[in-house]
């Protein structure tokens, strides 16, 4: 009898396997039949043979004639009891048998068809699908990757786990995330990996394998290569961070370092530059190149007459695709025809390189270049737009503190002009100057100084500020190694200016001394007038670069407002003053006015008086002696510094001229400095003069600031004492009185003969000698003689009567 346990399940329908045990049990042919019957069935539906199971049924059905017992067989298939009696057991069961083959059959059928669909999809997954049983092993696989390592047969796989497959580092993470879902059910759903040593970025999922009775048997997994994709994402990623970075720069220079660096890990590049244009030169110009970009392609500036590669994406604005088998023309990367890459024209910035060991640049790497490029000229523009708008929010700024800084001095330049005014004095002038000085807040000392007679030490005359010490600690000898400031401009007669007083201050002591007294920038300008120096004035500042182009343009021009205040100062001093200091001296090569009249007369020319006029002119009244008045007219035509001239008088050896001078001549220098002309003699070689100077005066400084446009020899000098009478006394009383136009009106009529008899000037003469009309002249002259003669005859009269 065959036994029951027969590894048959699996094979057959369970009803089939159940008809077959009830069989064997029962025996209900005897042992030989039973078990030729039971083999038979096992056999033919095994092997799906349809034919010859119905034949072996038929031979079941011709035995039953030698089965006379009756017999009972209950079959439990599917749930259904089958009831045999007497002589109908063989041909119900034959049929029971027979239709539980053909279930067999047709279920048979179905597991090859799943089975075929089963390979088949294993064969044609693109991805690596596998099944594996609850130790880890595989059941089924396909081949995981195209590497030449892993592909083998299934049957290399079957029964291995990945521990026995895979690299070490790789398969333990793996084989522990099978037992993690193996043993706790839990699925491992779209895990993104990196396959180091496939070089493979993969994204897995493994969920757990059950059984009809829900117990886990194992895992089925799938893990699909992303490498591409992940390479675009994490290209796009980076090209997001740079975009970003890019956001936070503030220079061309630090943008294109950026993406110099970053581009190669967007584009998967060996190498990426940028050239940017040099408008000044007409060329482009390596400004950023990435590490080795030398080494893969020429790093040479890009001329127009090259006909680079560069040059031409950069004029035509196109992009430019080059592989190592194209002859590449001009110079710049790409000329030795070695390498393939790209170029990215940036507008009118210049253009993006990159360069490819790989002559495969696919659409994607393009269209990639292209955004690096467009992402590049966007962040040029908009930097080159806001150093423009950041340079002109400067200008502007620059101009409102200037415009400030202008405010600022003017109103101290104001209260120094009214110091200057109302000084007595010269000692009283220069101490309000400096002053006023320190009522600009920028400015933290401020003092006044000149040379001693011996010309060699600057002796400050007034100061004022909290650091009146540091005069006392610093040299200011002209024999000095490192001259301080106001020594300097005092020797050179220029303007000084020290913007960092820290600088240098190892080799000049005067700047330990100034940094001492916590200055740190100074400014030096000269006290002077028409060359003659009065000293130097100075100023310091605790902060560095405090005075600029501005402050040194004012700070000149108050020297020179300083230098009129003192000689007018001088001048009016002069004027109450009853000892002088008498100079001679002989002027030659000077190419003054006098001396052309009397070399081209033969003559002699002689001093009459000066009327200075408001706009910086003067009539000069001249007489010339043993001279043909034509002579001198014709020399008068002819001198370019002479606006204007006109004979007052003409006697038999003598003849006046009154001459209109726009240019400044020895006579006024003389004049504007405080001299009072005794007497001024020309002849055909130089001037012979008398003056007499306020004994104040530098004699020293007054003759070298003449011998700036002349040659001049003191032939004498002498303090002298001249009484003013009460007659003079009495004239200057008077014009004290008038207008600086009555004064001139009046001085001018009198040297032109207006007021002689007969008159040599007329009323309307005159007028036009002074370019107004005759009624102002009646004006000036009436007001004028109205004010002396108050003054004359009714002393306590105001100045308006």
């Amino acid at each position: 009898m065959v036994s029951a346990a027969l590894p048959i399940s699996g094979v057959v329908s369970d009803g089939l396997v159940a008809a077959i045990s009830a069989l064997t049990a029962v025996d209900p042919f005897g042992s030989g039949v039973t078990g030729w019957l039971v083999v038979g069935l096992i056999g033919l539906a095994a092997n799906g043979n349809d034919e010859a199971i119905q034949a072996l049924l038929e031979r079941v059905r011709r035995a039953r004639a030698t089965s006379t017992d009756d017999m009972t067989l209950d079959i439990d298939a599917d749930d259904t009891a089958l009831d045999i009696d007497g002589d109908e057991t063989i041909d119900e069961l034959a049929d029971a048998i027979e239709a539980l083959v053909a279930d067999a059959l047709a279920c048979e059928q179905e597991l090859d068809r799943k089975s075929t669909l089963l390979d088949s999809l294993f064969e044609q997954l693109p991805a690596h699908v596998y099944v594996k049983d609850e130790d880890g092993r595989h059941v089924r696989t396909t081949t995981p990757y195209s590497y030449a390592e892993y592909s083998r047969p299934e049957s290399y796989f079957i029964g291995k786990t990945d521990l026995e497959i895979y690299p070490k580092a790789a398969a333990r993470e793996w084989y522990e995330d099978d037992m993690h879902v193996i043993e706790t059910g839990e699925p491992i759903l779209d895990r993104v990996e990196w396959a180091p040593d496939m070089e493979e970025w993969m994204v897995t999922s493994k969920v757990p394998w059950r059984g009809e009775d829900g117990s886990i048997r194992g895992l089925i997994g799938i893990s699909q290569p992303i490498t591409e994709q992940k390479q675009r994402e994490l290209a796009l990623e980076t090209l997001h961070e740079t975009t970003q970075r890019l956001l936070g720069v503030e220079s061309i220079d630090a943008a294109a370092r950026i993406v110099a660096d970053a581009a190669p890990a967007i584009l998967d590049a060996e190498a990426t530059g940028i050239y940017r244009y040099d408008e000044d030169a007409n060329r482009l110009r390596p400004s950023a190149l990435s590490d080795d970009f030398d080494s893969w392609a020429g790093t040479d500036v890009v001329e127009p007459e090259t006909e680079s590669l560069l040059w031409q994406s950069y004029v035509t604005g196109t992009i430019s695709v080059v592989d190592d088998t194209e002859d590449v023309t001009g110079g710049g990367p790409f000329a030795t025809g070695s390498t393939n890459g790209l170029v990215v024209p940036l507008g009118g910035h210049g253009v993006f390189v990159a360069v490819f060991a790989s002559s495969a640049i696919d659409v994607e790497t393009n269209r990639l270049a292209e955004t690096v490029g467009a992402t590049t000229e966007a962040v040029f523009d908009r930097l080159e737009t806001t150093a423009e708008l950041r340079e002109r929010d400067a200008e502007i700024e620059a101009q409102n503190e200037r415009l400030r800084r202008q405010v600022r001095i003017n109103e101290t330049i104001r209260g120094i002009d009214q110091s200057l005014i109302a000084a007595d004095s010269r000692a009283e002038l220069e101490t309000a100057v400096c002053e006023q000085l320190l009522a600009d807040d920028a400015v933290a000392f401020a003092w006044i100084g000149a040379f001693d007679a011996a010309g060699e030490t600057l002796e400050p005359r007034a100061w004022a500020g909290d650091a009146g010490s540091y005069l006392d600690t610093v040299a200011l000898d002209r024999s000095a190694d490192a001259l301080e400031p106001a020594v300097e401009t005092a020797v050179d007669g220029t303007l000084t200016l020290v913007e960092t007083v820290a600088a240098n201050v190892q080799r000049e002591p005067w700047r330990r001394a100034a940094l001492a007294a916590d200055f740190q920038s100074v400014l030096a300008v000269p006290i002077a007038l028409d060359e003659y120096e009065y000293g130097v004035l100075s100023v310091y500042a605790t902060e560095s670069s405090v005075f600029g182009d501005l402050e040194a343009t004012v700070l000149a021009e108050l020297g020179e407002s300083i230098a009129n205040a003192i000689a007018s100062l001088t001048t009016r001093q002069a004027l109450h003053s009853d000892t002088f200091v008498s100079l001679r001296l002989r002027i030659e090569d000077a190419g003054d006015l006098l001396t052309a009249i009397a070399a081209a007369g033969d003559c002699t020319v002689s001093y009459e008086g000066l009327v200075p006029h408001a706009d910086g002119g003067a009539r000069l009244f001249v007489r010339t002696t043993d001279a043909d008045p034509s002579t001198v007219e014709t020399v008068l035509d002819s001198h370019n510094a002479i606006a204007s001239y006109r004979v007052v008088s003409v006697d038999e050896v003598d003849a006046v001229f009154e001459l209109t001078v726009g240019t400044e001549t020895v006579v006024s220098t003389l004049v504007r400095h405080g001299g009072r002309p005794r007497s001024i003699t020309a002849d055909a070689d130089g001037l012979d003069v008398q003056i007499d100077v306020p004994v104040s005066t530098d004699v020293r400084s007054f003759v070298e600031m003449l011998e700036a446009a002349a040659t001049v020899e003191l032939r004498g000098r002498k303090e002298v004492t001249r009484t003013l009478n009460t007659t003079q006394g009495l004239v200057e009383a008077l014009l004290e009185q008038l207008t600086e136009k009555q004064l001139e009106t009046l001085r001018t009529a009198y040297l032109s003969g207006y007021f002689n008899w007969p008159r040599d000037t007329t009323g309307e003469e005159l007028a036009s000698i002074l370019d107004v009309s005759q009624p102002t002249v009646n004006r000036h002259l009436r007001l004028g003689e109205q004010r002396i003669m108050a003054r004359l005859f009714d002393p306590d009269a105001g100045p308006d009567q």
